[in-house]
């Protein structure tokens, strides 16, 4: 876990929908879980920044995680939206990126599927996951694009359903689930 930050989606993509966020803050109450990946590889940390978007709407940061179990610290690196990419904040009225249309600045509904399956696949707090899946998220209108997105989805954590979008519960998933948002 992550002190003194927040989970937002709430940087612009390119593809003028939101993406997911640490926000710092100074309260020591937020928490942003997550999951710690060791690469010892020069060309596959590369890889990471270059899919993560680094330089293109995030920038690198050193952050203290803590073990929750054990109450370890180590030091490791997030990648965390340049203010520039956030709608609101000073450098992003100061840019061009203010053009673009921000008034329904959501994740689609894939990239919050992806996130809320990741968290339940590497086992994180169901509260956590609950605040996860309780962000509003919307239908991405390009179809290539949320085709190639949703191939990668595993069956459902909870229930093995594919149709996983939000919180249900077993046997609430059938083929013809659409999401609530």
């Amino acid at each position: 876990l992550i002190r003194n930050h927040i989970f937002k989606f709430h940087k612009r993509s390119k593809d003028l929908s939101a993406k997911g966020d640490a926000e710092a803050t100074n309260d020591d109450n937020d928490i942003v879980y997550g999951v710690l990946f060791s690469i010892n590889d020069e060309h596959e940390l590369e890889k990471l920044e270059r899919e993560e978007g680094v330089k293109a709407g995030y920038y690198e940061k050193n952050v203290d995680v803590i073990d929750e179990e054990t109450g370890d610290e180590t030091t490791a690196i997030t990648f965390c939206a340049e203010q520039a990419h956030i709608p609101g904040g000073y450098w992003y009225e100061k840019t061009l990126a203010k053009s673009r249309q921000d008034s329904n600045l959501l994740p689609y509904h894939w990239y919050k599927r992806q996130t809320v399956q990741g968290a339940i696949d590497n086992g994180l707090p169901d509260d956590y996951i609950k605040k996860l899946e309780d962000f509003e998220s919307k239908y991405d209108k390009k179809e290539s694009r949320r085709k190639d997105e949703e191939k990668y989805f595993k069956s459902c954590g909870r229930c093995g359903c594919r149709q996983y979008f939000e919180s249900h519960t077993p046997g609430d998933c059938t083929t013809t689930s659409t999401p609530r948002n």
